[in-house]
């Protein structure tokens, strides 16, 4: 619903610098959502990026907007699948470990 969403324009930004520990990843991948059911993970990754400064809704719906910036973020900081790890698990503690730019 509009009431849920948040704008990246209302979230603090975090300085340069900042990193924090991640909260658990996620137990589903991140993909395009076809269930139109928001999930909890989604939005706090959501609120994450657009604390990092990302343009991006917060609405806990991984759709195209989301599937762009995970994708932009990936490739702006290198990330790359490892044995034993998802990539949706990387980009998630890459989002709170990594630096803010």
């Amino acid at each position: 619903s509009v009431a849920a969403q948040q704008s990246a324009a209302t979230i603090e930004v975090l300085p340069v610098g900042a990193v924090s520990v991640p909260p658990r990843p996620p137990v589903q991948p991140f993909a395009i959502d076809v269930t139109g059911t928001p999930r909890e993970d989604v939005r706090a990754w959501q609120e994450q990026m657009a604390k990092r400064g990302w343009d991006i809704v917060v609405d806990g719906y991984h759709g195209a907007e989301s599937a762009r910036v995970a994708a932009a973020f990936i490739e702006a900081k290198g990330l790359v699948q490892t044995p034993g790890h998802t990539m949706t698990e990387i980009l998630w503690n890459a989002s709170w470990e990594i630096p803010v730019t």
